[in-house]
């Protein structure tokens, strides 16, 4: 039973986030900025922890590990909008580092950022980096994240339709 009230609570606040998300989103699509709303201290650090995070990701250096390092230890992950979450930081490891496979990594261009309270939000350009060829496959991505004493909390990534 508590297993599944645990789950339930991760649905309600994935879809509590997802609807932030959409609004933050939206709000960035119609010209409004981040510059619009005056950032507290938090807000601005949960902004600067995102944006590391995501620098990480092109690094040569980069590993599961050090990409989870930025997760609370019990934090959902939806890398993929129609995938099942990850949940825990010890399994986000294991799933950062497929993706990592082979020296593969992933540049990621940040178009904007709006940080409200505990949620940040990030209209992104991302492409894959395979050691020794040409950057491939651009794509648009919407990006959520919660964050709680730091730390990302939740994450999910949507791809943006037609771009």
């Amino acid at each position: 039973m508590t297993e599944q009230k645990s789950l339930d609570v991760t649905r309600r606040s994935a879809i509590g986030a997802t609807g932030l998300g959409v609004i933050a989103l939206s709000s960035l699509s119609r010209g409004a900025s981040a510059k619009d709303h005056k950032m507290s201290a938090t807000e601005k650090a949960n902004k600067k922890v995102v944006a590391e995070f995501m620098k990480m990701w092109s690094d040569p250096d980069c590993t599961g590990e050090k990409l989870a390092a930025f997760m609370s230890e019990t934090c959902v992950l939806r890398m993929v909008e129609n995938k099942p979450a990850v949940i825990g930081r010890t399994d986000s490891i294991a799933a950062f580092d497929a993706y990592l496979k082979d020296g593969q990594r992933f540049g990621i261009d940040v178009l904007d950022t709006l940080a409200i309270g505990p949620l940040v939000a990030n209209s992104r350009s991302d492409y894959v980096i395979v050691p020794g060829k040409e950057p491939t496959g651009r794509f648009a991505v919407a990006g959520v994240f919660i964050l709680r004493d730091g730390k990302i909390q939740e994450w999910a990534d949507y791809l943006v339709p037609n771009s």
